[in-house]
């Protein structure tokens, strides 16, 4: 029973993250948290197919809708500042998934991170990449994760997420591609 329990979980978990490895620990403590008033707003990708409205919601958190192919999406962001970094980590909105009986019974609030650069009316936004994650997880150079089926979902400390950001922060391979968005209002 708790072998499928765990198998519904991570593939909950999967299909809620999409490409960016899940994490059961958040990337910050309190004091890593910041406020930066510059990233609220309405942000647009190139195509302007992906908008995010970013609103202050605590005195270091924010909520942000996210609309993708017309869907709405709901999230709560952390900004976490590490040594010279800057890093999100979003969250789904816990107070949507607990609506629905079934879906709450099963509800996991899992991580994503993100390293952010904000340059003005600019940002760019990099995922944790899976491809470079799963490589050092079946070879056993890093434990923050382990592999269900075929993804990476991180299982580190807080503390061990956060050395691991910082060590390959710099490392191209280790994120992908930043997504830029531009500031609408």
């Amino acid at each position: 029973m708790r072998n499928a329990k765990m198998l519904l979980l991570a593939g909950m978990l999967l299909w809620l993250a999409g490409c960016s490895p899940p994490s059961l620990q958040p990337l910050f403590t309190e004091q890593d948290l910041v406020f930066e008033p510059r990233l609220t707003g309405t942000w647009a990708d190139k195509e302007e197919k992906v908008t995010w409205v970013v609103k202050r919601s605590g005195e270091k958190s924010y909520d942000a809708l996210c609309t993708a192919d017309e869907e709405p999406h709901w999230f709560k962001l952390h900004l976490v500042r590490l040594g010279a970094y800057l890093f999100l980590d979003l969250t789904p909105k816990e107070e949507l998934a607990l609506k629905n009986s079934f879906f709450a019974s099963h509800w996991v609030p899992t991580h994503t991170f993100f390293r952010v650069r904000l340059d003005g009316d600019r940002l760019q936004v990099a995922a944790l990449e899976e491809d470079y994650l799963k490589a050092l997880v079946t070879s056993k150079k890093t434990r923050i994760g382990q592999m269900l089926s075929d993804a990476v979902v991180l299982t580190g400390s807080t503390l061990e997420l956060q050395d691991y950001v910082l060590k390959h922060a710099e490392i191209q391979e280790a994120f992908t591609e930043p997504e830029e968005y531009h500031r609408v209002k």
